[in-house]
């Protein structure tokens, strides 16, 4: 039986908006579960970055729950979000935001400095083992500006797996990237997946949906469509991009 690692019930987000509220999710309610590579869909404005936002701490929902250990993550105060953020979850952007005056070997450890369950040598023995899984070790003393794209988003996957979180949270991680860069870091994704790493993945790109275990498709606020795929197998991409591609054209996407 699948364990539910993150359950989320009857969450809401509004902003103001010209004198108003502006719903962005309507009372969602979804269970993730442990060790999925689950990828949340939908077209531009439908509240997918939103959504994973709300459910990692890096934001508060209006109302609903997000339970994580038996915790409301949306009434949990500050101090514990940023413990929790720093222990349990692990985060990947478009954007890598590596601290430009760091090494990519620095931008990773200070990451680990930040559990103090860690000691120094510990963090900087695992950023060693990242940087070798990354293929990223030879360029591990240069700064972010003198590598390339793809290595930076390697730098940041590695960030967020130097406390070895529970789930990892994705927000269009290959959407700065050219077809190799971003292949790669699917590439990255899939073997986490596969050795039963929870992953949350948005994203608007086919090559990234086939790699999912499931596909959550938002509209508007609301989940409208969920779709189950056994684990990727190179040999079965253009089988499963087929399957996704037809059920997003029966969603209108």
């Amino acid at each position: 039986m699948e364990k539910v690692i993150l359950k989320i019930k009857s969450l809401s987000k509004s902003f103001a908006h010209n004198g108003g509220q502006m719903h962005v999710l309507s009372n969602l309610n979804l269970d993730i579960y442990e060790g999925d590579f689950t990828v949340i869909m939908g077209s531009s404005g439908s509240g997918k970055s939103t959504l994973l936002y709300a459910i990692s701490g890096m934001d508060k929902a209006t109302a609903g729950e997000v339970i994580y250990n038996d915790k409301n993550i949306n009434e949990m105060k500050e101090n514990e979000l940023t413990k929790l953020r720093y222990k349990d979850f692990g985060f990947v952007f478009q954007q890598m935001h590596l601290v430009s005056n760091l090494t990519l070997f620095e931008n990773v450890c200070i990451s680990g400095y930040l559990n103090k369950n860690n000691s120094k040598n510990d963090v900087k023995s695992y950023a060693d083992v990242l940087f070798k899984r990354m293929d990223i070790d030879k360029v591990k003393t240069h700064l972010p500006s003198q590598v390339s794209g793809g290595e930076q988003q390697r730098c940041a996957i590695a960030r967020a797996l130097i406390n070895k979180p529970a789930i990892i949270f994705a927000d269009e991680p290959t959407g700065a990237l050219n077809k190799k860069n971003s292949l790669e870091v699917l590439d990255i994704f899939t073997s986490l997946s596969n050795e039963n790493q929870s992953i949350i993945m948005v994203t608007h790109d086919i090559r990234g949906a086939i790699r999912a275990d499931r596909i959550i498709y938002l509209s508007d606020g609301n989940i409208i469509g969920e779709f189950r795929l056994p684990k990727y197998k190179k040999e079965d991409e253009k089988s499963r991009e087929a399957q996704i591609n037809t059920w997003l054209n029966s969603l209108e996407w």
